[in-house]
């Protein structure tokens, strides 16, 4: 028989217990608030993510989901048939991630294009399993990643290779395409097919050092890796080779180009036949030019020393002096302008002469036609490297021989140190000072050098009018003439 103490629990008892179960509700409560805490704040990264997150069971229906999704397809979604939300479909989607997931028990993944609705972006696709205590699987968490930035930037990636390789196909030149590591040819155009004279499949796989001639293999490797090295755009005038040993000559320009995150070599070569043919015909043309030109002036030069030596014998039967000096003279200019053609004949350039020189020898010239020993009057030759055309020499020369020639014979009659000096001094803007001198006794002083009756001053005035310049006499100390004008522009 039980005892009634035994039966029912004592007042301490149950409030031990109440006490006890306060704690527990204490706790409890805690937790709760603890476990809102935590659920507040997962839910609140959850939300944070911008991919779409959904927790769906194994019957793809969807258990939760975060803000991207609702603000993307909806709100109330819970229950509903993912492949119905996402793509508006009856049926599951082929290469379902969530499928696969399912099936393989391991993370899975697709990439999305289709989804309703159509503004609604491009997603890559990942599905993770959850599993339980068992190893079985309770729910998949799906997660969408936007992918339309990639694929439309692959989209364009993709339209300007197209575009590229486009142009390359129609381009006037030829263009190969090597991998810049290995120099390999990977790509070759129309034209460069034409131009090798064999197919693309020969092409593409060649080395591009074999498309040059093998005395310049070392060139080209030499400038090919300092190309590639320097990522620097390379210019040059050479030749290929095409399938029959033929030398064509040809204008290349490489660059490095990446596509694909791949270094490649571009080059492009212009054939230059025809060119190359235009210009050795123009070389042709202007030697033949030369040559002609050159004739030309050895025929004048002769023709004049022939006039020269005409006046000379024609003066040996005159006994009058004056007569006899006038054809001196005469002879003369006629050596001076004879000497600029004997000058363009032996020069380089026909068009040019350099004056140093030809003042040097027309002085020469001039002491030896009055018989006079140069040791005798000291010349003194201050003249700046100046190149002349022919026409503006011929004026320069007729001038000093004119001025060299009046004081060899009429500056010195009692000067017991001759000197005479030329001055050839070439300023700014291409202005000239033709300055002849000497120490003489100087001209007349009831002269006019400007107006006067004398042939060999008026032929100076008239050769520097014609050169459009300005005469000036200094008689300080002998005869200073100074004849300043501008060189005609080339």
């Amino acid at each position: 028989m039980v005892k009634m103490k035994d039966k029912y629990k004592t007042k301490e008892q149950l409030i031990k217990e109440l006490k006890g179960l306060q704690k527990t509700i204490a706790k409890l409560k805690i937790y709760k608030k603890e476990h809102k805490r935590i659920h507040d704040q997962l839910r609140l990264i959850y939300d944070a993510f911008t991919d779409f997150i959904t927790v769906q069971d194994t019957n793809y229906r969807i258990l939760s989901y975060n803000k991207a999704v609702e603000e993307t397809f909806g709100n109330h979604l819970e229950g509903k048939l993912c492949y119905e939300v996402y793509q508006g479909r009856k049926d599951i989607c082929p290469n379902c991630a969530v499928k696969k997931a399912i099936e393989t028990k391991k993370p899975a993944s697709t990439i999305q294009l289709e989804i309703n609705p159509p503004s609604s972006p491009a997603v890559e696709i990942y599905a993770y399993p959850i599993f339980n205590e068992k190893g079985e699987i309770t729910s998949i968490v799906e997660h969408g990643k936007d992918i339309t930035e990639k694929i439309n930037m692959e989209n364009k990636l993709r339209e300007s290779e197209e575009k590229y390789y486009k142009l390359i196909e129609t381009a006037n030149d030829a263009i190969f395409i090597a991998d810049a590591e290995t120099g390999i040819i990977l790509e070759a155009n129309k034209k460069a097919v034409e131009l090798m004279g064999m197919p693309i499949e020969e092409i593409v796989g060649m080395h591009q050092t074999q498309l040059h001639p093998k005395e310049e293999l070392k060139f080209y490797k030499d400038s090919f890796n300092e190309s590639v090295k320097k990522v620097t755009n390379l210019r040059l005038g050479r030749f290929i080779v095409n399938k029959d040993g033929r030398k064509i000559p040809v204008e290349i320009s490489s660059s490095v180009v990446t596509i694909n995150n791949k270094k490649l070599i571009q080059g492009i070569f212009r054939d230059i036949t025809v060119q190359k043919q235009g210009e050795n015909m123009l070389k042709r043309s202007i030697k033949d030019k030369e040559m002609l030109l050159q004739e030309v002036h050895h025929r004048v030069k002769n023709n004049l020393a022939i006039v020269s030596a005409l006046i000379g014998l024609q003066s040996q039967n005159i006994k009058d002096k004056k007569i006899k000096y006038i054809f001196k003279e005469s002879q003369n200019r006629i050596k001076t302008m004879s000497l600029v053609h004997e000058k363009l004949y032996k020069n380089k350039d026909f068009s040019i002469i350099n004056m140093k020189e030809y003042i040097k020898s027309l002085v020469y010239e001039i002491f030896e036609s009055y018989k006079i020993m140069r040791a005798n009057i000291l010349l003194k030759l201050n003249i700046d490297n100046v190149n002349m055309g022919i026409d503006t020499l011929i004026h320069c020369g007729l001038i000093i021989n004119e001025l060299v020639s009046n004081s060899l014979k009429y500056a010195f009659t009692g000067i017991k140190k001759p000197e005479l000096h030329i001055d050839v001094k070439l300023g700014n803007d291409n202005q000239i000072k033709l300055i002849v001198g000497d120490n003489g006794k100087g001209l007349p002083k009831d002269i006019d050098f400007k107006n006067t009756n004398t042939l060999g001053l008026q032929i100076i005035n008239m050769l520097a009018n014609q050169v459009e310049g300005k005469i000036e006499l200094d008689q300080t100390n002998g005869t200073i003439f100074t004849i300043s004008f501008k060189l005609p522009n080339k």
